[in-house]
């Protein structure tokens, strides 16, 4: 599902969006030039960083598909929305605008 949505975001939409801060990485030099993660409200700010960084010239972004760049995280947004069937049918709902 993930997989799916990440295709959705970069055919349909900015892939930015698809740019988590729990594993992505960025030269701090670069961060800094770009103001860093100062995002308009509302915004992802780690999306935002993103394609700040990408427009100022410093690079391109890379989906890194290697299983060693795995990264574990809690359930707890799916906790929040209510359990697991609410927090899919959130997502898919968000990634096809509805």
């Amino acid at each position: 599902m993930a997989r799916f949505s990440r295709w959705i975001n970069k055919v349909f939409k900015d892939e930015a969006v698809n740019v988590y801060g729990f594993n992505s990485g960025f030269r701090r030099e670069q961060g800094i030039a770009v103001d860093g993660f100062d995002h308009p409200e509302g915004t992802n700010e780690d999306g935002w960083l993103a394609l700040k960084l990408r427009d100022k010239g410093f690079g391109k972004l890379h989906l890194v598909t290697d299983i060693r760049a795995l990264t574990w995280t809690t359930d707890r947004r799916i906790q929040i929305d209510g359990g697991l069937i609410k927090g899919s049918l959130k997502r898919i709902s968000r990634v096809f605008g509805g």
